[in-house]
């Protein structure tokens, strides 16, 4: 059975996201450093990079109407992982627009316990293995009760040999968010394509 790219891409992250969110609203244990000094490797089709070592990795491939998508899921427990899509074919849609509109209605359908205040699009600069390239921040914004809260999600998009790679990066900015900034660049600073 074929799935649609959205279906089989977003559903975690959104998930991810809102558990992110939530996590902001209960106390609980502080959130262990990325361990960036004792990297772990991934290797896989056409794609490798390091990771801070007690990050878990997670790999589904799945079929849509796109052929094979791979997806690749690094990150740890509480405000911070990353997601990298790596499609058989590139799409002929705006793949990132497309995934930014529906985080979009996801963020405003699924929020019921805090206010969505702002949303919040701005061009940025990333750096994917030593190339600089051009991505989208998207900025989720909500109220919560005692303050207030930013949901940061990183799109970069990198067309290679007929396929698209979309690496996203979701982060909070609550107070441990500036710990988990050496994970994201060791993954952009070792992150290739062969």
């Amino acid at each position: 059975m074929r799935r649609s790219l959205l279906f089989v891409t977003v559903g975690l992250s959104v998930t991810l996201a809102l558990a992110t969110l939530t996590g902001c609203a209960t106390p609980g244990p502080t959130v262990e450093d990325p361990k960036t000094e004792l990297p772990k490797h991934y290797a896989g089709p056409g794609l490798q990079f390091s990771y801070p070592g007690n990050w878990r990795l997670k790999e589904q491939v799945s079929s849509t109407e796109h052929g094979e998508v791979r997806m690749i899921t690094v990150g740890m427990a509480g405000p911070a992982a990353a997601f990298i899509r790596v499609f058989d074919r590139a799409p002929e849609e705006d793949v990132v627009s497309q995934l930014i509109e529906t985080y979009t209605k996801n963020m405003q359908n699924t929020v019921g316990l805090v206010e969505l205040k702002d949303i919040k699009q701005v061009p940025i600069a990333a750096r994917l293995g030593g190339e600089e390239v051009d991505g989208i921040r998207q900025q989720f914004i909500f109220d919560l009760p005692w303050r207030t809260y930013t949901l940061l999600m990183d799109f970069v998009r990198v067309d290679h040999d007929g396929r698209t790679i979309v690496l996203q990066m979701l982060m909070s900015t609550n107070d441990a968010a500036h710990r988990v900034t050496p994970a994201f660049e060791q993954i952009q600073q070792t992150f290739s394509l062969y």
